[in-house]
């Protein structure tokens, strides 16, 4: 399938699954998505899509997980509050640039992977407050400056992966107090 995502999708108000995964969609995400109240999953990985994430999605307060990686998606992860069922949140092998501290409000997040996307600048702020997350991929950035000690605050972690980053100086002591960690690159 390919070309654009029709914003008349938004009339599919009980839709609670959408996978357009690899396939050819082209152009930006249509923000009348935004109004798909019912939507838990949303796999549009592996397409062409462009742009941002609309703002819109903040309103898929049952999203569970959403999958929009190997896209071209660019700017900035802004993701808030709202999404407090989201558990998965997978933004590999794009263009975004940076992560909204905002972030931090997804309280349920269990899986964040934003490897190999245009990251730059310190570690991303919010992550810090993620206090269900269990794996944290971030690798093939340009993330730079010392990892944070509050990475020793996530708990759950059992996957943490940072390499092929500019990170510098130690690794945090507090990393030892990960308890559930087994695999840590």
């Amino acid at each position: 399938i390919f070309g654009a995502i029709r914003p008349q999708l938004a009339s599919l108000r009980n839709l609670e699954v959408l996978d357009f995964s690899m396939n050819a969609f082209a152009l930006t995400l249509p923000p009348q998505m935004g109004e798909m109240a019912s939507l838990k999953v949303v796999d549009l990985s592996m397409n062409r899509l462009t742009g941002g994430l609309p703002t819109s999605f903040n309103a898929l307060t049952k999203l569970e997980r959403l999958s929009l990686g190997s896209n071209k998606l660019s700017d900035r992860v802004s993701l808030g509050r709202q999404l407090s069922s989201l558990t998965v949140l997978n933004l590999e092998q794009n263009r975004f640039t940076s992560i909204d501290s905002s972030i931090g409000q997804l309280k349920a997040l269990e899986t964040l992977t934003v490897y190999e996307n245009g990251l730059t600048g310190p570690f991303p702020s919010g992550i810090g407050s993620l206090v269900s997350l269990r794996r944290l991929s971030m690798h093939s950035n340009q993330l730079s400056g010392p990892i944070p000690s509050v990475v020793g605050q996530l708990s759950r972690l059992t996957d943490l992966n940072l390499s092929f980053n500019d990170f510098s100086g130690p690794i945090p002591t507090e990393i030892g107090r990960l308890g559930e960690l087994s695999s840590l690159e």
